[in-house]
Formats: structure tokens, sequence, C-alpha cells
């Protein structure tokens, strides 16, 4: 018998080996899923509880050591970290910092890829966001500013639709069907995302960008010399961005097309660039 059984361990730990490596790796994509499906679940969870208060988490050390670290990854501008870490919260039974909440939505907005700004828009519902008439006209402001996909920008308007209303629909009534795709086109590919995110990431490491630039010496289009100041609320692609305050229309800033990158000049985002630098770096 002792025989026997020394025989059958080794094929049953081998099992276990070829069990493991058997087993298919998440990808981001399958995450985002799993992370998309728990959002509708909270959000079905909440809509049969809304009669009910809550629960009083204050005194929770676990839902404060994660509230922490969710402000903690939205300061970083970590997306998908701080979505992951709101869930956890809310599943725990616990409620999201309203200060938080709001920063996260701001900062959401700007930046590109609505794949990611959706469940941090359906994070907002669930999490009961609550923005003053200034709040609110700021978040669609950044979102104007940025050029972003109209259908971005209309899903937003839905935050203040009274209960009980017709939701707006993200895309406009009476548009042909080649015009549709551009409702939905946004400044860079969602795919553009993960690089976008790192580029953060690393920006945090780095040297501070100028406070002013100038841009001198253009004579094509001469309304584009003058002073730029670094705009601190507003990122494109996780490079600064610099605007005119002096009344003139203007703006520096970072873009990406086909995996390119290089800084433009323009009137404002979503409008032509008049003048381009080809030099792909952190700042310009």
């Amino acid at each position: 018998d002792g025989d026997s059984s020394r025989r059958r361990q080794p094929r049953g730990g081998s099992r276990r080996r070829s069990g493991s490596r058997g087993r298919r790796k998440k990808s981001p994509e399958d995450e985002f899923a799993k992370l998309w499906d728990r959002l509708e679940w909270l959000k079905r969870r909440r809509e049969e509880s809304s009669g009910s208060s809550g629960s009083d988490d204050g005194r929770n050390a676990e839902i404060r050591t994660l509230r922490d670290r969710m402000a903690t990854q939205v300061k970083k501008a970590r997306r998908r970290e701080s979505l992951g870490l709101a869930v956890k919260i809310l599943e725990k039974s616990g409620k999201l910092d309203q200060g938080v909440l709001h920063e996260f939505l701001e900062m959401g907005a700007r930046k590109p890829g609505a794949s990611l700004f959706a469940p941090i828009l359906m994070l907002c519902v669930v999490g009961k966001l609550k923005l003053t008439i200034q709040e609110f006209a700021k978040v669609v402001g950044v979102l104007v500013q940025r050029g972003a996909p109209v259908a971005q920008i209309r899903a937003v308007l839905n935050l203040v639709v009274p209960r009980g209303e017709p939701a707006i629909p993200l895309v406009p009534p009476g548009l042909e069907p080649e015009e549709v795709s551009a409702v939905f086109q946004d400044e860079a590919p969602d795919e553009d995302s993960n690089a976008e995110d790192e580029a953060d990431k690393s920006n945090m490491t780095r040297e501070a960008p100028s406070e002013r630039l100038e841009v001198v010496g253009c004579k094509a289009h001469p309304q584009l010399n003058g002073t730029y100041d670094l705009d601190a609320d507003t990122t494109s692609f996780g490079r600064p961005t610099y605007v005119r305050k002096d009344g003139t229309k203007g703006m520096v800033h970072y873009k990406r097309d086909g995996g390119v990158g290089y800084w433009v000049a323009s009137p404002g985002f979503g409008e032509e660039a008049l003048l381009i630098n080809k030099r792909d770096a952190r700042h310009p």
C-alpha cells in the first residue's frame, strides 16, 4: 500500500502542473469586461435597494484604506486602478468620497479613450455623485475644449436629466449613416489608452513642465506669436497644454495620429493645427 501511494503522488502532482500550464492568462479586455459586469450588478443592486439608507461604513478600516488608495490613484490619473478600487468599495457596501469621485470624472473627461470614460460615468451614477451647476459646466467645458466625441458629451448631459424623463440619445437625430461614425470618433483610439496611462505615470517622475512658453517668428500665422501659460486643468495624452490668457484664442498641445506624436499650435482642441513641431517629446 505504501508503494502504491507513493506511485500515485507524482501523477497527481503532474495533473496540477498541467492544469496551471493550460490556464489562459486574462487579457486587459477580459479584465475590463469583468469590471463592467460588476458595475452593472452594483447598479441593479442600488436600484433594488433605493429606499434604504445604506450602512455607516465610516468606522470600517478596510474601506477607509481603499478610499485612501483610490484618492492616490486618481491624483496620479490612473483610471483602471481607480475604477477597480472604487468597485471594491461599493461591493463592500462602502460609500465613495464625493470629492474624489468628482475629481475622477474631471480627470476622465480630460483624457481621450471613450471605453474607459463609460465606466467612470456609470460609477458616478452608482456612487450617487452630486454636482453643482458650476461643476457640471466645467466637466462639459473640458470635453468641448478637448474636442471629445459628440456621443461622449451627450452621455454626460444625461447626468442632469430629471428622473423619469427620457435619456438623451448618444446620436443626434437626423444624421446620415456615414455621419454617425463621426459622433463616436475620439482624438485617440481606445487602444492607445495603455500607452497614454503609462505616459502619465512616467510623467510623475520627470521634471515639471515649464509654467510658460513663447511662440516667436511665425510669419505664416502671426496671430500665434505670443505667450502661452500652462493649463493645470488640462492634459493631452499625458502631456501638458498651454493656452493664451491675453484674450487671444490659441493653444499649444500634443497630438497623436497613427501612433506618431507631435506638438501643435492651434486655436483650440479639435481645430486645424496651424503650427506643427514634429518632435515627439514629453514637453514642447
